[in-house]
């Protein structure tokens, strides 16, 4: 047995803690990456349920699955500009809210749009210095023409994407101030303003506008400010293959070997890189902190019977070899683990609430 087990009381704290940061501001979550792993229509769910019904997507995917899966009059952001005319068509026909990132965009989902004889609503986005799409602020009559001169387009937002938590974001909010202020200027109404993502949100106030974008943070994989700490919803869980003692000097590993100081007793659990054991995202920005993230991957551990127990060697493919020398446990007794739910893979998913197993 292996799988990912996804605690909904957790995901409720998170969502009561985001709520508080964003102080009434739209909150649209981002679901990237079928819901950052634990499924998208059942995160979609989760959230609906507590009050969330604004979602952002990057795929068209994920749009007609969230359609397909009961989402049908949900408001569905696609946080991705395209000149793909199949691709507008199809999110067309899927009541989308477009996303607008050049001049070129705009006129090409005005002509679909007018085929049709339908209005895409659209939010406009403002390249603030991440480089990835959007109008540059000085490029105002490129922006004020999706006002002026598309029938078929009405624009309803503005957004911008920030830099990730370590840089001076002071320059970005200035620059996308500056482009929201050349649209009130122009006589439009920029509507929805949005720029915070999840790191923003959680640690710099004067990023949250009238809407924020929040997806990690769902799910605890944030950072927040101290006092305000967001609880992960997901670890891993599998059987306990088989106990075994290996005698001194006997090595363990494929490509690198690990040599046994003494006699150990070892366990095997069917769980390795491929199923996003041992995986992470690379944030970290100083030297210290890289230092810090190596020294525990290289001193990981999980847990069995209430107990540490460590990782032996390098975490395999399919399965990972760990000391169970002063541990008291047995083959098929449950070892569980840290997993970022967005790279397990082949992971059964078990849904519990931990407010109901503590009141049973």
């Amino acid at each position: 047995m292996k799988r990912l087990v996804i605690d909904t009381a957790a995901i409720r704290y998170n969502i009561s803690l985001i709520r508080q940061r964003a102080q009434g501001s739209v909150i649209y979550a981002a679901l990237a990456g079928d819901g950052y792993g634990i499924g998208l229509v059942e995160l979609a769910g989760i959230l609906r349920e507590n009050g969330i019904d604004r979602f952002a997507v990057n795929a068209t995917a994920d749009a007609q699955a969230l359609r397909a899966g009961g989402f049908e009059t949900e408001e569905i952001l696609m946080l991705h500009s395209t000149m793909d005319p199949d691709n507008i068509r199809l999110l067309l026909d899927l009541n989308v809210v477009f996303t607008v990132g050049s001049q070129e965009a705009g006129e090409l989902l005005n002509r679909l749009a007018g085929q049709q004889e339908k209005l895409a609503r659209a939010h406009i986005l403002i390249d603030t210095g991440m480089g990835f799409g959007g109008f540059l602020p000085q490029e105002k009559d490129k922006l004020l023409s999706i006002y002026q001169y598309l029938p078929y387009v009405e624009p309803v937002g503005v957004y911008t994407h920030l830099y990730s938590a370590g840089h001076d974001i002071t320059a970005s909010m200035d620059r996308f101030s500056t482009a929201l202020d050349n649209i009130r200027v122009a006589g439009f109404e920029p509507g929805i303003c949005h720029a915070a993502s999840s790191s923003a949100l959680m640690s710099l106030a004067h990023t949250q506008l009238s809407a924020v974008r929040v997806g990690s943070a769902i799910l605890g994989q944030c950072r927040s400010r101290k006092g305000e700490e967001l609880r992960l919803c997901c670890h891993g869980e599998a059987t306990l293959d088989s106990v075994r003692w290996l005698p001194k000097g006997s090595t363990i590993g494929n490509e690198q070997l690990s040599t046994l100081r003494q006699d150990t007793r070892i366990g095997i659990i069917p769980v390795g890189y491929l199923n996003g054991f041992g995986q992470e995202h690379s944030r970290q920005i100083s030297l210290l902190a890289r230092a810090g993230s190596w020294v525990n991957q290289h001193m990981r551990s999980v847990t069995v019977g209430g107990q540490q127990a460590r990782i032996i060697g390098r975490i395999r493919a399919n399965e990972t070899a760990i000391d169970l020398t002063d541990i008291d446990c047995k083959p098929g007794d449950i070892v569980t683990f840290d997993i970022d739910p967005i790279f397990a893979q082949g992971l059964e998913r078990r849904f519990v609430d931990s407010v109901d197993t503590e009141e049973d």
